[in-house]
């Protein structure tokens, strides 16, 4: 909860301001890239790793939707057991690699020419692989056990969207959302909050964050075209 306390501060600033809109059109194709920390089950640690997202318009409201998340967490740990005439060591390192993709059809309300109310129905597919290496090493004399092991596992559903963005200041976009997914292993409602600082009239900075059972903050560059 603490994470997100000044992400909402700044997204109620802009819009306490939203009679500042300017007259330049959001609702245009764009491409996005960035960092990605994603908090599964709201729960350390954070699986880190990239994101990339995208829309093409097809039609005056309709347009195509995707997008990509690859993270990991690596963890490592440890014990001495004491065996009275000789020692052993346990150690497990883990490697969890997660990758989430979503693509589907959206359909824009245009509300003026800098905010629109938007509406998404996608596929998604989440798959997860562990790789994990446990040994056991035993001293006087020496002697050493190890065990590798892999599993994967993959989650098909689908998500359903809808959200606000508009445009404030000329140089700022702000964005609020609610969602629901539902997949093999789980099904959850979410809320997402977006701002985004623009860079010219192509370019723009982004900080968004996603707060359900998964929790999610990135940072990333995107390009409008």
């Amino acid at each position: 909860m603490k994470r997100s306390l000044s992400f909402l501060a700044i997204t109620a600033l802009m819009g306490s301001h939203a009679s500042s809109i300017a007259k330049v059109s959001v609702s245009s194709d764009f491409i996005e890239a960035g960092r990605a920390n994603v908090y599964f089950d709201s729960q350390e640690p954070s699986a880190d790793g990239y994101y990339v997202s995208g829309r093409k318009l097809i039609s005056d409201n309709f347009y195509l939707v995707g997008e990509y998340f690859n993270t990991r967490v690596d963890s490592f740990g440890f014990r001495v057991v004491d065996l009275g005439d000789r020692e052993r060591v346990d150690r497990l390192s883990a490697n969890d690699d997660f990758k989430e993709l979503s693509i589907g059809l959206g359909y824009l309300y245009q509300i003026s020419n800098s905010s629109f109310f938007r509406f998404e129905a996608k596929y998604y597919d989440f798959e997860q692989e562990r790789r994990s290496n446990f040994s056991r090493t035993f001293n006087n004399p020496l002697e050493i056990e190890q065990d590798v092991t892999y599993q994967r596992a993959e989650s098909t559903g689908s998500i359903i969207e809808a959200g606000y963005k508009a445009k404030a200041f000329n140089s700022f976009e702000f964005e609020i959302g609610v969602g629901y997914r539902h997949i093999d292993a789980a099904t959850g409602m979410y809320t997402e909050l977006s701002a985004s600082y623009l860079l010219g009239d192509n370019w723009k900075v982004s900080l968004s964050t996603e707060q359900g059972d998964t929790d999610r903050y990135m940072l990333g560059v995107g390009y409008a075209f």
